[in-house]
């Protein structure tokens, strides 16, 4: 990694990158980041704020000191438009929380000390509020690094205009993925947009509606509606695993695999190893098997998984059933 010689603070993957964020931003930061990295007490030394704050205050101050980002429009979905000015943002709820108040207290009081004409607390607030509000995770998958092990690894926090429109549900119709920086949301249904909205989880991973309440409570500033949330609590870990196992075909390869075990493994503890709703999942994971197979895929892994998923409908469906015998078909196509 490339570090700026000048803050010290930035690393950059490649000269090109180093070039390229210099035009975009960090000639506008550059000489406050070294003011900052200077201090013991800095906020680029809090774990909790290291990574968005970093990104909060890069927002800030492009926001502020470049006029043509401030009123740059991204087209969206939907044919609208969007500026940095309708990101929402939950000021009033944050300076009323004592907890949120503590976390970004760092932040406004390093931005606000490098005396940057014209910027204000109310906007800092306001901007930092926008950032925590409507980041991203950005996690990459490492089957696209060369020379590296398969897997999700952390990135970095991203800042996304467009992709911020889209509202939280926790069955979501839609995927969310990153190769490098670069975002990619894919319907994992088909979407009337013109009745439906489209929606993403603001969430990683899963957990009881009460738990994710409180999260989204904590951070968003609100409790989810969706019909997850609000069917009685025996239809929810049913509703939750079908609709989870709607990301599996949006994924890549190695993430499905990963997916589908785990997945799998949820359904025999909800419904018993041998009930028909888990097997509706695991037909889906089969034809995702014969998927990766078929694309050369041949692993010992792989041919074991689909093996044992073969001898299992076997089990449930009896040996003359036709998707039995359309399974057994499909492995003989594959590996003769």
């Amino acid at each position: 990694m490339k570090r700026c010689g000048a803050c010290g603070a930035m690393f950059y993957c490649s000269e090109q990158c180093q070039k390229a964020d210099w035009r975009n931003v960090h000639k506008l930061e550059c000489e406050h980041l070294k003011t900052l990295t200077a201090r013991e007490d800095s906020f680029l030394t809090n774990c909790c704020l290291s990574g968005t704050g970093l990104l909060a205050l890069r927002f800030c101050l492009k926001a502020h000191l470049d006029s043509k980002f401030k009123e740059s429009k991204w087209s969206l979905h939907n044919g609208g438009e969007r500026t940095i000015d309708d990101l929402m943002h939950h000021v009033d709820e944050m300076v009323k929380c004592e907890c949120s108040l503590k976390i970004y207290q760092p932040l406004i009081r390093d931005i606000m000390s490098l005396g940057i004409p014209g910027l204000t607390q109310d906007t800092v607030l306001v901007r930092i509020s926008q950032v925590f509000i409507n980041s991203f995770i950005i996690e990459y998958d490492r089957r696209w690094i060369p020379n590296r092990v398969h897997g999700l690894k952390l990135l970095g926090h991203g800042l996304y205009v467009k992709q911020s429109v889209f509202d939280h549900s926790c069955v979501p119709n839609t995927h969310c993925s990153f190769i490098g920086p670069v975002q990619t949301i894919r319907a994992t249904c088909e979407i009337d947009t013109d009745k439906e909205q489209v929606l993403i989880s603001y969430l990683v991973g899963e957990s009881l509606c009460s738990e994710r309440n409180t999260l989204l409570r904590k951070k968003y500033y609100f409790e989810c509606s969706c019909r997850l949330c609000t069917v009685p609590e025996a239809q929810r870990e049913f509703m939750r695993l079908m609709d989870l196992s709607r990301t599996v075909a949006t994924s890549t390869p190695c993430v499905r695999r990963t997916v589908s075990r785990e997945l799998y493994e949820k359904f025999k503890l909800v419904f018993g190893e041998h009930n028909e709703d888990s097997t509706v999942f695991l037909f889906a994971m089969m034809v995702d098997q014969v998927t990766v197979l078929l694309r050369g895929h041949k692993t010992p892994s792989a041919l074991q998984d689909y093996r044992s998923l073969t001898e299992h409908v076997a089990i449930l469906w009896g040996l003359d059933h036709p998707n039995y015998t359309a399974l057994l078909a499909i492995f003989a196509h594959v590996f003769n």
